[in-house]
């Protein structure tokens, strides 16, 4: 009878445990990803903060691996749940197998479009630009009223931007997350002031839309390109800025007229 009883606790605080840890996973603000490698095999991870990659180090117990150590990589975790922990230089990233680890770092990917797993709209986010925006709004802490689609706006999002991400470590995977709705904000000052309209291209990858400007008849203007290039690509000695983006490119494209 005793025994169990024993039996009975532990498995009930198995379960337990195991209900605590998905609900750790659920409650962070994380994103599913797929890599797909060239010979077209399927990486599932999720892309972290730093923050939310040392909680789950703490939560799992996660312990430093040298299982890796010929790849000389950045520091890898192995948590108790078998899951790893990639910890990056901006970003971190949470992998599901060893298997699945050493597939990426002895493979590439098959896609290296600057938008690759960064547009969940896909082909309908033109119909979904004010939700993206929207919730740009409610993850950087923006102002509503603010955003009067002026060029001066850009520069209150910029002094946003800049004033969070040089006290938080955490906001480049932020950003990251939100680059669709910056895009988005910069397409639609555009349309807003110099007409156009969204149209949808698939990238040679064959998984990637591309949110292009038709701003002539079968003329489509690129300024995603620059906006994702300013916001994620910049140096150590640069800050992100939506502005440098938007306005090198329309620059550029009014001149040559």
């Amino acid at each position: 009878m005793k025994k169990n009883i024993l039996y009975y606790l532990f498995l009930f605080l198995c379960i337990r445990t195991q209900a605590n840890n998905k609900l750790i996973y659920k409650t962070m603000d994380i994103i599913y990803h797929n890599t797909l490698l060239k010979d077209s095999t399927k990486i599932k991870y999720l892309e972290l903060t730093p923050s939310e990659a040392k909680k789950l180090i703490k939560q799992f117990d996660g312990i430093e691996s040298s299982e890796f150590s010929k790849y000389k990589v950045s520091q890898i975790f192995k948590l108790n749940d078998s899951k790893y922990v990639f910890m990056g230089k901006r970003a971190c990233y949470l992998y599901f197998s060893k298997n699945d680890i050493i597939k990426i770092l002895s493979s590439s990917s098959k896609s290296e479009h600057v938008l690759y797993n960064l547009n969940p709209y896909a082909k309908d986010f033109p119909n979904q630009v004010n939700i993206a925006i929207s919730k740009m709004c409610s993850s950087l802490n923006l102002n509503k009223l603010e955003l009067d689609y002026s060029e001066e706006s850009l520069s209150y999002i910029d002094n946003i931007i800049i004033n969070n991400y040089t006290k938080n470590n955490d906001f480049y995977v932020i950003l990251k997350r939100n680059i669709m709705g910056l895009i988005a904000y910069a397409g639609e000052l555009y349309i807003k002031k110099h007409g156009g309209q969204w149209k949808m291209i698939l990238a040679s990858d064959g998984e990637t839309w591309e949110p292009y400007l038709d701003i002539k008849k079968d003329d489509m203007f690129d300024l995603y390109v620059w906006v994702q290039d300013s916001i994620l690509n910049f140096h150590d000695d640069e800050y992100p800025s939506i502005s440098v983006g938007y306005l090198a490119r329309t620059n550029e494209l009014f001149n040559k007229k």
